[in-house]
Parts: structure tokens; C-alpha cells; sequence
């Protein structure tokens, strides 16, 4: 759910978006959410100004993909990611329209099959970030203009049950779990069933 427009069958929030973003609105139909734009607003060392827009994602199966984007510059320039119910590793990937290659030592090896995305990532200069549930991530500067954010497809892992119920605090009925890696493979995170996020984007 989102107020921004984006397909004719979908259902737009009753807040609005950009200019025209209704916060008394907002304050009305989700008063929880309007107390977590106040919160981060009041705990962020970022100055902020007007909300724009708020987006609210689900996904479940631990399908978590998420293909390398820019949100639109509309949305504004502080975003704030909130993940809920499931632990996720989010990656930074170079916009490749904005590279300078003058700039660069060797040229920069970038992947496009997504057996060699999920196994290397899309570039060698990614940047993985691990997003613990209920933390709140913020891209702003070149994070937000310059890079674009994904979550790859994850890896299907054969782990014990004991690992599982260690790294995640699930304990799942079949030993191959879907996990996320951060940073290299051997770095695993198992994914749970379901994973939400709430985007708070600001002027």
C-alpha cells in the first residue's frame, strides 16, 4: 500500500502522497503509523521536514526479492525503512548509468544471471547491509540518489535444526532453509516466513 501511483488496480492510501500528503489524514485512518513518522522525526539526527509519502510491503513464503532500484525522486530526499517479523540483508548496488569508469582502478565486474547474482551479487562494490527486525534503516545523500537498494533472491541452505533455531529463533520443520548471506556466503541468516516493511519517505 502506498499513496504514490503506480498501477491503475491498485488501492491507494487514504493519505496521499508528495505534495499532497494528507497528515491529518493520516493521523485519522493509522494513528500508529502517524506516531512512528513523529518518532522518527523526533529521535533522528537527520533534520527532517514534510512527509511525502508512506509505503507498507508484505511478503511471505520468504520470498523476500527485491530487484536494484531507485525510489522515485518524488518520494524525497531522507527515506526510512522499517523491517518487521523477519531479519533481511539489504544490498547497495551502483547506479551504473552514474559511474564515472575514469575514476575506477579496474573495471568493475558486474553480474546479470541470477544464479551468479545469488551466489556473488550484482557487482563487486556492493554493500550489504543487515536490517534486523524492528530496526530502521536510512538512505539519504548518495545511499539514496546514487545506488540503488535490493535484496537478492537468497540462497537454499541444507542447515541443523539447531542452527536454524539459533539464527533466527524459528525453528523450521525442514532443514533446507531460504537464507540471505551478508557480506560472503559463509555468513548466513536465515529468512522467516514473512517479512514487512514500512517506508517513511520525508522532504
Amino acid at each position: 500500500m502506498t499513496g504514490r501511483p503506480e498501477a491503475p488496480q491498485q488501492i491507494h492510501a487514504p493519505w496521499g502522497y508528495g505534495d499532497n500528503f494528507n497528515i491529518i489524514m493520516l493521523q485519522s485512518t493509522a494513528p500508529f503509523l502517524y506516531s512512528l513518522a513523529n518518532r522518527i522525526c523526533d529521535q533522528t539526527s537527520i533534520p527532517l521536514t514534510s512527509l511525502r509519502d508512506i509505503t507498507i510491503n508484505y511478503r511471505n513464503n520468504r520470498m523476500f526479492l527485491l530487484d536494484p532500484h531507485i525510489d522515485p525522486a518524488l518520494d524525497g530526499s531522507k527515506v526510512f525503512i522499517l523491517g518487521l517479523k523477519s531479519n533481511v540483508v539489504f544490498t547497495l548496488t551502483p547506479d551504473l548509468d552514474q559511474l564515472d569508469a575514469s575514476t575506477r582502478m579496474k573495471p568493475l565486474k558486474i553480474r546479470t544471471t541470477p544464479t551468479a547474482i545469488a551466489l556473488a551479487s550484482w557487482t563487486d562494490d556492493d554493500v550489504d547491509i543487515l536490517l534486523e527486525k524492528r530496526s530502521l534503516l536510512c538512505l539519504t545523500g548518495d545511499s539514496r540518489y546514487k545506488w540503488k537498494h535490493a535484496i537478492r533472491t537468497g540462497l537454499l541452505v541444507n542447515m541443523n535444526p539447531k542452527e536454524v533455531l539459533e539464527s533466527s529463533n524459528t525453528l523450521l520443520p525442514s532443514t533446507e532453509v531460504l537464507c540471505d548471506w551478508w557480506g560472503d556466503v559463509n555468513t548466513l541468516l536465515p529468512r522467516e516466513p514473512e517479512r514487512i516493511s514500512v517506508i517513511f519517505a520525508f522532504k
